[in-house]
């Protein structure tokens, strides 16, 4: 007989399921979809990827790619925003990308209690720089949540105003030096303010 198959197998690792998040209608799939089917075109003229195509091509961003289309489809300013910087391949933007593993069941009980997704939307856009980001010059990196990131000794990135923890980043950048989005990846989410649960 056939065999193997069952229940959410180590193979992939991933088993993150976006209705279990506050506000999150699991419709948000499809519209991962919708996205995804556009990204093989998502090149600048230059051979430059969008966020979503260099992340999709990685393939260590489900989770993270899962949670900004459940923001999106929640908060339709974070949504026209997130298009925006996700799907052009043009677009000046620094992403600081959590990997699968940085959403740990502690960190992904944090965001169930989120009772706003407005909240969630915020937490997504803390890693996010409207520019591209020179890690070497130590200067505070401004976010589309508000705050700033800072950014030490090219290998630690945390809240310029304290935020609430710092993350790792994991090797070099993802994606060529020239193109105009930066993307690296980070071991943990961070957020901008410790939640009391935390």
């Amino acid at each position: 007989g056939g065999g193997g198959g069952g229940g959410g197998g180590d193979g992939d690792g991933f088993d993150f399921d976006a209705s279990e998040v506050p506000d999150f209608d699991p419709s948000v799939v499809d519209a991962v979809e919708i996205v995804n089917g556009s990204a093989a075109g998502e090149f600048a003229e230059d051979g430059c990827l969008s966020l979503n195509a260099t992340l999709a091509a990685d393939g260590r961003f489900e989770r993270l790619e899962l949670a900004v289309e459940g923001a999106a489809a929640s908060v339709p300013s974070f949504g026209e925003a997130a298009s925006s910087a996700w799907n052009d391949a043009g677009a000046k933007v620094s992403l600081f990308a959590p990997v699968d593993e940085a959403f740990t069941p502690e960190v992904l009980d944090v965001l169930r209690q989120i009772p706003d997704p407005g909240q969630l939307a915020d937490i997504l856009a803390f890693h996010v720089a409207p520019s591209a980001v020179n890690l070497t010059t130590g200067e505070p990196v401004p976010t589309l949540q508000g705050t700033s990131l800072s950014v030490v000794n090219a290998t630690t990135v945390t809240g310029f105003d304290g935020g609430c923890n710092a993350a790792a980043i994991l090797g070099e950048r993802l994606n060529d030096e020239g193109c105009p989005a930066a993307v690296y990846a980070i071991d943990s989410v961070l957020l901008p303010e410790c939640p009391e649960l935390l």
